[in-house]
């Protein structure tokens, strides 16, 4: 009869112990850390971006001729007037380095585009509706600049 020899079960030593849980510590602190900094560098930018429009919007408001924005109707797309105000906004934008800068008007309760700047095929002529409703935009009619942030 052969003697069988007895396996001794598999521990797992204290230095492993030690070790796997640490390690597991570390990685979570560190994920916790990336997306806090994460969240706050992105809520961060979105600030920033919103000042930055808000300033451009306020020089827009105060460089643009409100009188010429007054004789401004569906059809003038290529008049003198709108391309001067045209002109100036898009350089406003551009130097300003902002997505999109646009005015408005508001006639019978409803908003409708004047002069947007946009220079694709999908931009917006005078008398465009715009999407959003008075009490969204009440600021600007109100003579105040608005900003939206996203």
């Amino acid at each position: 009869m052969k003697h069988l020899k007895a396996e001794k079960p598999r521990t797992l030593s204290i230095r492993t112990k030690l070790l796997l849980p640490t390690n597991l510590i570390v990685i979570a602190i560190c994920l916790i850390l990336g997306f806090s900094s994460y969240y706050n560098f992105k809520h961060t930018m979105i600030q920033m971006g919103v000042e930055q429009a808000g300033t451009s919007a306020a020089i827009a408001a105060d460089t643009v001729d409100g009188s010429l924005l007054e004789n401004l109707k569906p059809g003038d797309e290529n008049s003198e007037e709108y391309l001067a105000v045209r002109e100036l906004l898009s350089k406003l934008k551009d130097d300003c380095n902002i997505a999109f800068l646009y005015t408005l008007y508001l006639e019978d309760g409803k908003i409708y585009y004047q002069v947007d700047t946009d220079t694709s095929e999908n931009r917006c002529m005078i008398g465009d509706e715009y999407e959003y409703s008075y009490t969204e935009m009440e600021k600007a009619f109100q003579g105040e600049a608005m900003v939206q942030d996203y």
